[in-house]
């Protein structure tokens, strides 16, 4: 089979994702027959793809990995949720009867592998009338907070309906929030609560405490502790690293982290 993927530039057999704006993308729907159409994959052969497509994937450094399942308990999600380390499930659909049926099976699913669910996002949940400023709920008045049992500590979100959201997606092109205020907000707020969730969950489980990584634009170490109240984020300039016999050009070409408490580094000159 044909693929979109492209050999990685480092070789060994991985293959290159797509980029744009930072985000980086690989996907089992780039495979293709050699007619060029999409190639039609059954339940296991979907799943092996899936797993090879994200095992085999370049991705380099990486501050979140999403997963992107098909909705319900099919073979690609049981595949993927048995052999990689999922931290968290957001759960995402439309308000309808059928899509939110889906939604109530494929929760249980991954709990069953010890995936927490911390978010439901409603998508299309309404749309807002540009004359009257009214929302109307195409799909009826019941929201899945109705329909789902939720923990004090899930959020639950709607998406409306919303041009501007299609036209971006459309053009291949970054959400103005300036076109889509309300959405862009729900977005924002999604993207929040999962970053402090995934922190916590780390301090929780992993007992994370220090990070660190090298901002080569700022000329400094960035330094992320972790505990129990959330993240905190540190810069410490190069100027104050370097010792009084080393040049100004010297750069740390490894920086690393000892026993989750000390800072190590590799310099340049040696």
């Amino acid at each position: 089979l044909k693929h979109l993927l492209k050999p990685a530039p480092a070789g060994g057999n991985l293959i290159a994702p797509l980029e744009r704006d930072g985000l980086r993308l690989a996907s089992s729907g780039f495979v293709q027959a050699p007619d060029g159409l999409a190639a039609a994959l059954r339940g296991p052969l979907a799943a092996r793809v899936a797993t090879q497509v994200l095992a085999a994937t370049d991705w380099g450094r990486l501050d979140y990995l999403l997963l992107d399942f098909p909705p319900g308990i099919g073979d690609v999600p049981i595949s993927l949720a048995r052999d990689f380390s999922i931290h968290a499930n957001v759960l995402v659909t439309t308000p309808s009867k059928l899509a939110v049926a889906d939604v109530k099976r494929g929760a249980p699913l991954l709990e069953t592998f010890k995936v927490p669910t911390i978010a439901t996002v409603t998508n299309m949940a309404y749309f807002k009338c540009s004359n009257c400023d009214q929302k109307h709920r195409l799909f009826g008045p019941d929201s899945l907070e109705t329909t789902l049992p939720f923990g004090d500590d899930q959020l639950t979100l709607e998406l409306p309906f919303s041009l501007a959201v299609r036209d971006t997606n459309e053009m291949l092109r970054s959400q103005d929030e300036k076109n889509d205020p309300e959405s862009e907000a729900a977005y924002n707020s999604l993207a929040k609560h999962l970053v402090s969730r995934l922190l916590l969950n780390a301090v929780k489980t992993k007992n994370i405490h220090l990070d660190a990584y090298l901002n080569s634009t700022s000329d400094a170490i960035i330094l992320r502790s972790i505990d129990s109240d959330g993240a905190h984020q540190f810069q410490i300039p190069l100027s104050d690293l370097r010792t009084s016999s080393q040049k100004q050009s010297a750069t740390p070409t490894r920086v690393g982290v000892i026993a989750k408490r000390a800072l190590s580094l590799d310099w340049s000159d040696g």
